[in-house]
């Protein structure tokens, strides 16, 4: 939840074990902050939406990622049943996160409620810098780490800066803060993550809900951490890295957990334990990696809808909006191969 009288639009606590006193206990401790900066979406198409009012609904043409949260935000702005709100989304020109939850469409159907006729509303290329950005963070990690190298505590705290509106800003804070403790096999565990509303453009989504911020922190201060602890970086990871059965932070156990297994391969293919050419003069060069875990929202509701015509030609109906990942190819293969029909017959 927010925090009343102040900025803080939700504040999202995880605790497992006892921080202070492992921290404390611990032979070395590491305290690091990173910050990241705000980043644009810049889709090939601005945002625009076409609102249709006729007295009792409303169909809305969106450039919109996510039609659901366009009719469910709509109807609960005006009190409606959802039924009253049709969302159409022709091929979209792209979005990245950035065209998630309602943008023009309120607008839009306000001066169409006003008007009685269509309006369009659509926004310049300049005007999308107003619109949404990536959210700049600061993260603050510490780590306990005892004689061994196993990291035995870890506090992190995440401040996002959401803008003046909090749009999908929550729910990035809550889903991202989940895995701040990175893929690690930690005890004591204490996060802290936190939605700011700020004086400036609005942030959300964008190609990772939160998650190349925190990684990035996270994995650099692994690689700090064995740097000083004089361990080989993959080695460090490997002794603390979670596996098949354990728990994670949040306590759901952990299944078809395959983070070693990848890791091996990547840096098999990396010929990591083979010396490399690290250049000389004005070229220098370098190498790494790092590990990512994300929390996904399972189990989920999904819906779709497939009419059967007479002639034996199929419609599917279904949320998912082709951005140019080819959903609309793969939807239209899905239904073609239960139905064994040719997929070219399929109209998604």
């Amino acid at each position: 939840k927010g925090i009343k009288n102040t900025n803080v639009a939700l504040d999202y606590r995880l605790r497992r074990g006892d921080f202070e006193k492992a921290y404390a206990a611990a032979e070395y401790k590491f305290e690091h902050e990173f910050r990241t900066q705000k980043v644009l979406h810049l889709s090939f198409e601005p945002f625009a939406t076409i609102a249709d009012f006729r007295d009792t609904h409303v169909t809305l043409h969106s450039a919109s990622q996510g039609p659901s949260f366009v009719r469910i935000e709509i109807a609960r702005l005006l009190g409606w049943l959802e039924n009253r709100v049709r969302v159409k989304v022709p091929y979209l020109g792209s979005g990245y996160g950035s065209k998630l939850y309602i943008k023009l469409e309120a607008l839009a159907l306000a001066l169409s409620m006003i008007a009685r006729r269509p309006v369009k509303v659509a926004l310049t290329m300049e005007e999308m810098f107003y619109q949404i950005t990536r959210h700049p963070s600061t993260f603050r990690i510490k780590s306990g780490v005892d004689k061994d190298g196993k990291i035995v505590a870890r506090k992190c705290e995440v401040f996002w800066n959401g803008g003046a509106y909090a749009d999908i800003g929550p729910r990035v804070t809550q889903k991202a803060g989940m895995t701040a403790a990175g893929p690690y096999d930690i005890d004591n565990v204490w996060i802290d993550s936190y939605a700011l509303y700020t004086n400036v453009t609005p942030a959300g989504a964008l190609r990772g809900f939160g998650l190349p911020q925190i990684v990035w922190a996270f994995e650099s201060h692994t690689d700090i951490m064995a740097r000083a602890l004089k361990l080989d970086p993959v080695e460090f990871r490997r002794k603390n890295l979670m596996h098949e059965g354990g728990q994670h932070t949040t306590t759901q156990v952990l299944k078809d957990v395959s983070i070693e297994k990848v890791m091996d391969l990547v840096l098999e293919r990396l010929n990591w334990s083979q010396p490399f050419d690290k250049g000389t003069g004005v070229i220098r060069r370098g190498r790494g990696f790092g590990i990512a875990i994300k929390a996904v929202t399972t189990p989920t509701t999904s819906v779709a809808i497939v009419n059967i015509s007479a002639d034996g030609s199929v419609a599917l109906y279904c949320g998912t909006i082709d951005m140019g990942q080819g959903s609309d190819t793969a939807m239209a293969q899905l239904v073609g191969e239960v139905l064994n029909v040719s997929a070219e017959s399929v109209r998604v």
